[in-house]
């Protein structure tokens, strides 16, 4: 079949199966929506336990145009006169470039003494994902920790427990449904998981064409079903018996605009990375 016939039921199918369309759609409005950008930094005292405040205006992010991006972004304006944020909670979802940003959260931690929060079983890189994050997920640490960016499933209860998000910037990255399930297709072999689909020239074709039967044998493989249908709004947390409700998917993308403070788009990473490094005044 000729390859453009292929993307195309790609495309058509894909979106049927994953309703967090939405989520990529309004963040990609936040972007070219004007806003203004509130900056009231909060700086965590290591030692003492104490915490400072500081406040500044920052610029205005007017609208623009797609074309216009790049341009609006690395205009030569100087930094507002703010500490960097130093408390960042990075909500790593699967197969979206997260591991990029994780190591670069890595490495600005390291280089200035900063705390990680880390499993609590070290032979682990995740906090026990697919299960909601909880606090006993965590190692014993002897101060707040500042960073968290490994896999976890998000949960807001225990999260801002232990990251107040008056101190702590909350930060995930996000993908086009199309294309996220394609990669997660690819990466998780998914063609050698279903037996039907191993002696078939296009498995991806194939399982598209009957995606109900597939996902159905899915339930059976634990975690699969969770990063085949949906594994943006899974990984955000929201239980995946409410993810064919679109008024329960309409509300819950409301409440994480108001929990994340910054929302990274695959399809304009070295903007987002801009964004990231001058929207929390990160050093070089």
């Amino acid at each position: 079949m000729a390859p453009r016939i292929i993307s195309f039921r790609l495309r058509a199918v894909a979106c049927l199966i994953c309703i967090s369309t939405a989520i990529f759609g309004l963040i990609l409005q936040f972007y070219r929506s004007e806003k203004v950008i509130a900056c009231e930094f909060q700086t965590r005292n290591l030692d003492s336990g104490l915490m400072t405040v500081s406040t500044c205006n920052c610029n205005t992010v007017t609208a623009y145009k797609d074309s216009d991006f790049l341009d609006v972004l690395l205009e030569d304006t100087p930094p507002p006169p703010c500490k960097p944020v130093n408390n960042i909670l990075f909500l790593k979802t699967h197969k979206t470039g997260s591991s990029t940003v994780t190591n670069i959260l890595n490495r600005y931690g390291d280089t200035r003494d900063l705390m990680f929060a880390l499993p609590s079983i070290k032979v682990t890189y995740s906090f026990f994902w697919p299960r909601p994050f909880q606090l006993r997920f965590t190692q014993a640490f002897g101060r707040a920790p500042n960073i968290l960016c490994n896999h976890a499933r998000y949960n807001k209860i225990p999260m801002n427990w232990l990251f107040p998000k008056e101190t702590t910037r909350y930060i995930t990255l996000l993908r086009e449904p199309s294309q996220h399930f394609e990669s997660i297709f690819n990466f998780f072999q998914l063609g050698r998981r279903f037996l039907a689909l191993r002696k078939v020239s296009s498995p991806l074709e194939t399982f598209l064409q009957n995606s109900t039967y597939y996902l159905q044998q899915a339930t059976n493989i634990t975690g699969l079903l969770n990063l085949i249908r949906n594994p943006a709004l899974f990984d955000l947390g929201l239980d995946p018996k409410y993810h064919r409700d679109l008024t329960v998917v309409r509300n819950y993308i409301r409440f994480l605009q108001q929990e994340f403070d910054l929302v990274l788009l695959v399809e304009y990473f070295d903007e987002s990375l801009v964004l990231l490094k001058r929207r929390f005044l990160l050093e070089n």
